[in-house]
């Protein structure tokens, strides 16, 4: 056994391929930058990113949620630590729903035909009840109107694509995260052919 504190991802006990399980994987989607602006509206704005997300279970409960990123004909993982917050979200969505973030705000949503629906607490904060995409639309573009979205980050709220991704939480905890993908990998290779 490798020593970790499994407990920061959220794991009772060591993961092991025999007490964790992962999810159906939804595919992450983003407002597009003239929808943010107000320039152009509707769902057709909020479009598909390179990443997947997936609910982790350990022992039947669900306790994290792991990110992979799309390559092509692979996929790469991006990480763990999205919480059991997210991962319940996904696993309680409908097919039709469609997964997005608003990423500067941690915040993550479901978009159903055209009601946006807040799924994580971050989200709730900012949108309690469910609303229309029109009126969800307004609230960014008013919440980001000041917002720089040149991708050298000057000091803005935005950031590139490319930034995004390598702002997200990663561990400092080699051996933890050694462990934790060991137990996964062969369950995520399964889940990802299974989703295709």
């Amino acid at each position: 056994m490798i020593g970790g504190d499994y407990s920061d991802f959220g794991f009772s006990q060591e993961p092991t391929t025999s007490n964790i399980s992962i999810g159906q994987f939804a595919n992450a989607h983003s407002m597009t930058e003239d929808f943010v602006l107000g320039n152009t509206s509707g769902a057709a704005q909020i479009v598909a990113t390179s990443s997947w997300l997936a609910p982790i279970s350990q022992n039947g409960s669900i306790v994290e949620t792991i990110t992979y990123l799309a390559d092509g004909s692979s996929c790469v993982l991006a990480g763990i630590g999205d919480g059991a917050e997210i991962g319940t979200a996904i696993s309680q969505m409908g097919s039709s729903d469609i997964l997005f973030n608003e990423w500067p705000q941690s915040a993550w949503f479901k978009l159903n035909g055209t009601t946006v629906t807040g799924l994580n607490t971050a989200a709730l904060a900012l949108h309690p009840d469910p609303l229309s995409l029109a009126d969800y639309q307004t609230a960014v573009v008013d919440r980001y109107e000041d917002s720089d979205f040149d991708p050298d980050l000057s000091g803005s709220q935005m950031a590139s694509e490319d930034m995004r991704q390598a702002e997200r939480p990663e561990t400092s905890r080699p051996l933890v995260l050694a462990t934790l993908m060991s137990a996964l990998g062969v369950l995520a290779v399964w889940a990802v052919r299974r989703f295709r």
